[in-house]
């Protein structure tokens, strides 16, 4: 069968994760941020054709904030900025 679960971990991007899945022809469905972790589902050979099929998917994203801080990208990655 040509439909894979990978956990995606932090860090990874999900072309990262395709290199894992040894087969010819292979694309994912949904894209998960680098700075996120969770699954990813992995098509390959015949079943590429249905990557549209599981773009309608639910998602959901647990998250925590940091309130008072902010950086110069908006995110985590970002250099802290001073209040000054």
């Amino acid at each position: 069968m040509g439909i894979h679960i990978l956990y995606k971990p932090i860090g990874k991007t999900p072309l990262e994760m395709l290199d894992s899945v040894k087969r010819a022809k292979k694309s994912y469905a949904g894209r998960l941020d680098p700075m996120a972790h969770g699954l990813l589902l992995v098509l390959s050979d015949e079943d590429c054709l249905l990557q549209n099929s599981f773009h309608n998917f639910d998602k959901t994203y647990v998250f925590e904030t940091i309130i008072g801080l902010t950086t110069d990208t908006g995110d985590i990655l970002g250099l802290l900025k001073s209040d000054n």
